[in-house]
């Protein structure tokens, strides 16, 4: 794991154990300093074309941007018809001013349960973190599906997983390079960019987790028991098997599936 303030960098090749921090969140363990985002992504370690709406509001704050190149970025809203989600549904990119001359390099920004898209714009200062960077940052929104094919028919997996990733490519000045591409998120959103990372190793050079649900086997082990960690775990939050099962199918059959972070993990361990 990197430490990035309060965040945890989660490496494929990296497997530790877990324990309850508060509702929906995991603490993990931290051994490599990284000082902000930018030394992160710096540091070594067929289109569909979807009648996208697209509206641009640019943003620049001195004290960031000053003497810094690109350091202008466009927060850029997209509304278009998902033919895996079988309706419309939006996202944001944070977009440099300054892309001629070059690929960008893309982050997905994926939020936590009971957000949506403007999750990461609004409650983070994006344009300032990512001011004099050349990296697009999508923020796609995720529903309450752990970024998961659900059972129930809303297939937010495939979405992430193929068709976005095609969207921005026809839509922006993208690197496809794995190395210039990167994951992370927050709680529901940490699980997500773990699962895009391990499932699809050959595109995402980086992945990192804030507080991410990570142990989902055990995060329902704790839900469904009549214990105090159950109500320190869920706090405010009202869950209950019917929830994941409308998700996930058979709870039983998750442990060593893809839904199974720590199982991919494990696969992963020793790999490059």
């Amino acid at each position: 794991y990197i430490n990035m303030s309060n965040a945890d960098i989660l490496l494929p090749v990296v497997k530790t154990s877990t324990r309850i921090l508060s509702p929906c969140q995991f603490k993990k363990k931290r051994c490599v300093e990284v000082k902000n985002l930018e030394e992160l992504i710096n540091k070594p370690i067929s289109a569909i074309n979807s009648g996208m709406v697209i509206k641009s509001e640019i943003y620049k704050d001195y004290k960031y941007n000053e003497n810094k190149e690109g350091g202008i970025i466009s927060l850029i809203s997209c509304n278009f018809y998902s033919r895996s989600l079988g309706r419309s549904t939006r996202f944001y990119a944070a977009l440099p001013k300054e892309t001629v001359g070059g690929k960008l390099q893309v982050l997905y920004l994926l939020h936590g349960g009971g957000d949506n898209e403007t999750k990461w714009h609004r409650r983070v200062p994006v344009e300032r973190i990512f001011s004099g960077l050349k990296v697009l940052v999508v923020m796609p929104d995720g529903g309450l599906s752990y970024y998961t094919d659900t059972v129930c028919g809303e297939n937010y997996w495939t979405y992430l997983s193929e068709e976005l990733p095609e969207v921005i490519r026809s839509y922006f000045p993208v690197s496809e390079k794995r190395e210039d591409t990167f994951t992370a998120g927050l709680s529901m959103g940490g699980y997500g960019a773990m699962k895009l990372a391990l499932l699809k190793p050959e595109r995402f050079a980086k992945a990192a987790t804030f507080s991410g649900s990570l142990d989902m086997v055990r995060e329902i082990g704790v839900v469904m028991s009549d214990t105090k960690e159950r109500e320190e775990f869920l706090g405010d939050y009202e869950m209950d098997e019917t929830f994941y099962t409308s998700i996930f199918g058979d709870l039983d059959k998750i442990k060593g599936s893809p839904a199974d972070i720590y199982h991919l993990l494990e696969m992963h361990r020793g790999k490059t």
